[in-house]
This record gives C-alpha cells, structure tokens and sequence, in this order.
C-alpha cells in the first residue's frame, strides 16, 4: 500500500509544496508546487485549494505545514531535573519574556533536552505568535486543507538532510540554509539538534550574483563562527561538517569561500540522494523545507521537530465539550428570554407613563438652562452640543487641545519607569491624543513590565509594544512603546 505525505513550506513572499509517496523500498517525490503570495492578489488560502483542485495533489495524504521562518523564535534555556520530567508540559519560568512576543500570545513547545556536566539540562524551545498561528490555519481553513502538523521549517531542512544524507546522525555537524531574506544555522550533534538561529539576511539592492555571493559568504563566515562556539563551545574545524543548501547560482563559490575561511568540509545539500524524483521534478529549487514536512509524515527518520498544533492542546475532547457547554448555554439562554419577554409586558405601561412624565420634564430643565433658545426640536441633543462647545473652549484655554497636558505626561512617564529596570528614554513624541516613547532596556521582561504600569493607569486607554528587538552585540533590548491617552470629551 502507497503512503503519501505533503509538506507546505508557507513564506511571507511565496508558499512550496511537495508531494511524496512512500513505496516498500523507496520514497518517490511525485508533485511540486511553487507560488508567489507577494502581492495583494495572491492569497495563500487560494494557492492552498488549487494544491488540489488544480494542481492534483492527493486529498487523503498526511499533510504537514510551517510557519515563515521569521515568524518562529528559539531559545536554550537551563532546567532542573524536576522540570524536565515534566516535559512536554513547560514550566512557564523557562520562558516568560525570553522571546520578543507579548507573554500572553507566546506559544511554546520543547524541542529536545540535553544533560550537561552539572546534571541540569539544556532544553532547546521553540516559540511562535498564537495570532500568528491563527492567521495561517483561518488560510487553510478556508481552502478546506486540514494539516496534521505545523512546524518551524528549521525541522523541515533538518529532515531532508537526515534522509538524504544520514551520515549527519553520527557527526558534529551546522547545517546552512540560505534564503534571499534569512539565514537558517542548525547545530547538530549525533542526530540532535542543539541550537538554532534565524538570521534575517540583509542584502543589497542589486542582485547580483556577485554581490549575493561575496555579502553572503562574509556574513555566514562571521554567523557560523558565533554559531560553532554558542552550540560546541569551540571554534569551526575538521571535526565539524556542513551542509550547505543547493541554492544556485551561487553554491559552488559559497562553498570554496566557507572551505577556506573555516577549515570544515563543506557538503552540498541533494535533496534527490536518497529519494527517487519524478521526470516533471528534477530541476525543481529550494524545495528543501517542504521535502522535509512531507518525509516529516512518512519516515521515522526525520520525526525530529515540533508541532505548535499540539503544543496549543487542541485534543480531540475539546469539540464534544464544546457541544456540551453550547447546548447548556442555549437552554439557560432561551429560559431567560421568556422571562425577560414576560417581565416587558408587565411593565409595558408603566414604562410608558414614567416616559411621557420624564419627557415634560426634561423640556421644562431645558427651558430652565437654556432660556435663550427660542426652538426646542430635541432637548438632550441640544443640551449634548452646547456642552461639547463649552468643553472645547475650556481644554483649548487650559491643555492646548491635547487630551493630557504635556507637562503632566512628562510627569507620568518619569514617575513610572520602576527604579531597578534601568530603562533608558531615548525620544519621546507626545501629541493630542497619544504618546509614543523609544529607548533602551536590559531585558524583554523590564519593557513589559513597565508597559503592565502604564496600562494600569487610569490616564492611559490603551498600551502596546512595538518594534521590539535584541542587539546581540551590547545585549540590550530596543523597544518602542504606544500609549493612548483617555479621552477627555
């Protein structure tokens, strides 16, 4: 019987699938798809149903999807003992404000675990935005594909080399994937992964293939070199090897440049070594992400990887309570409406006098406050405007027109900042009705924090943090942070 799995490598400018099947013998890559997304017109939800409705990928494969990879964070945090057999179940303390994401849409799933010296262990997380996972699902809900599995694509290169080269299950070993907009690096020990980064790869605007190749050799040298020492606690030799992804037209020279500059073999990575491919196939490119979902379904080779669906604890009991719980609130619902339905016509006419009573009334305070009106067309309406105009002219003599004056802002801002964060103000814009601040901190957990105290007070109806980033060279955390002030109206 022929088993098939389809990977779906989903990236913020294009979207690739494959198909493959798996025979006694062999895997046998029989579809691939590639398409932009780029523009407005090209929805992902509509490459998604063509797969099937046009494309004529099979509707009962196991199917397996990833995330872009600027969408998937990953850090190594230490644990004890006690933590790790609780795993896969996370000790929020091993992650909270690790990761540029609100605490409260951060989605976490262990990757692997490994015992050091001091008999703690080192576990490798990864994380990703749960607006962000919604997003791409309500995509594939809409064309009618249901994966079983979303990953990082970190795991989806990973597979792919396994399989066709599984020699990396016995060797130290960072495996390069090179992308137009993105470095992935992953350390590899004994067939585990160890570390992993995303780097966002700045190019420049000719796209040469001799500016590609010099800018990216220079900065993989300089990246691999931090990578090697981060995962092995070494420098980059003969006892490493790496794998390189096919990405012509520049392969070969990255190749020679990484051979000399780091005295480690270089392997090309051949998506095809292992794995038969069908003649419409071959000259397919940079499949290597949606190769690895897919054998992410079919072999036991490359189960190694993450699935966020699992970590959000979407279990096959939720749907039937759901039923329950709806069915309970419709019933509790429907006895309620035909109380409130015989409670209206009870006090249908006494509504009604108190209304006709509370409308001579309201004319005679009108008539009272405002004898100068001469027409009387809708009395709370007119009182609203007059209202409004005298506010105006009051906050326009007093605070300029802004909502908080600028110098109780300053005053706000400067009180609030907790004294052992050691956050820094940079810039800060105050206009009519909002506050945008810049500046520096320590830690991702000091931002939020402070962020918590502004949202806390009452002057402040809204607060939010944007651009938030690490600068690896100084370890400080760059931030800017939006507050909207409350309406005075």
């Amino acid at each position: 019987m022929v088993k098939r799995g389809i990977g779906i490598d989903v990236n913020t400018d294009y979207v690739c699938a494959v198909q493959i099947a798996q025979y006694e013998e062999h895997f046998q890559i029989e579809k691939v798809f590639r398409g932009q997304t780029r523009r407005a017109s090209d929805s992902l939800s509509g490459k998604l149903e063509n797969l099937l409705s046009q494309e004529g990928f099979d509707r009962n494969a196991a199917i397996a999807a990833s995330l872009p990879a600027g969408n998937v964070f990953f850090h190594t945090a230490k644990a004890e003992s006690a933590q790790i057999e609780k795993l896969p179940r996370l000790d929020k303390s091993l992650f909270k404000y690790k990761f540029p994401l609100e605490p409260e849409d951060t989605i976490v799933q262990a990757c692997s675990y490994q015992q050091e010296k001091d008999n703690n262990y080192s576990v490798l997380l990864a994380a990703t935005s749960r607006k962000k996972l919604y997003e791409i699902l309500n995509d594939f809900t809409k064309a009618r594909v249901e994966p079983q599995l979303v990953d990082a694509p970190t795991f989806g290169i990973y597979s792919t080399v396994a399989v066709n080269h599984p020699e990396i299950n016995t060797e130290q070993a960072v495996i390069i994937y090179l992308d137009k907009g993105h470095i992935i690096l992953i350390a590899v020990s004994k067939g585990e992964v160890k570390f992993v980064r995303n780097i966002p790869l700045s190019l420049g605007s000719d796209d040469s293939v001799d500016s590609v190749e010099q800018e990216s050799a220079d900065q993989l040298v300089k990246e691999i070199k931090a990578t090697h020492r981060k995962a092995f606690s070494g420098e980059a030799g003969e006892n490493t090897r790496l794998y390189l992804t096919n990405n012509k037209p520049y392969t070969d020279e990255l190749k020679r440049q990484l051979e000399d500059n780091l005295n480690s073999q270089v392997n090309i990575i051949n998506p095809f070594a292992k794995i038969k491919v069908c003649p419409e196939c071959k000259d397919a490119q940079n499949i290597q992400i949606a190769e690895g979902l897919a054998l992410r379904q079919l072999s036991t080779e490359a189960s190694d990887g993450v699935n966020f669906l699992r970590a959000e604890n979407l279990n096959d009991e939720a749907p039937a309570k759901f039923k329950k719980d709806l069915t309970v609130c419709g019933l509790l619902i429907l006895a309620i409406g035909i109380m409130a339905l015989i409670g209206l016509f009870v006090k249908k006419s006494v509504l009604e006098s108190q209304y006709n009573q509370l409308e001579a009334e309201t004319k005679q305070v009108f008539r009272n406050t405002l004898p100068e009106e001469t027409k009387l067309v809708a009395p709370l309406v007119q009182l609203e405007q007059n209202l409004k105009s005298l506010r105006k002219d009051y906050l326009l003599l007093t605070e300029g027109g802004f909502n908080l004056s600028p110098m109780k802002s300053l005053h706000i801002i400067s009180t609030s900042i907790p004294p052992d964060t050691n956050i820094k103000i940079n810039d800060m814009l105050i206009t009519a009705d909002s506050i945008r601040i810049t500046g520096t901190a320590e830690s991702f957990e000091s931002v939020y924090t402070w962020k918590d105290i502004l949202q806390q007070m009452p002057e402040f109806s809204n607060v939010r943090v944007n651009n938030n980033s690490m600068d690896t060279e100084n370890e400080s955390v760059y931030f800017t942070i939006l507050a909207s002030s409350v309406s005075q109206e």
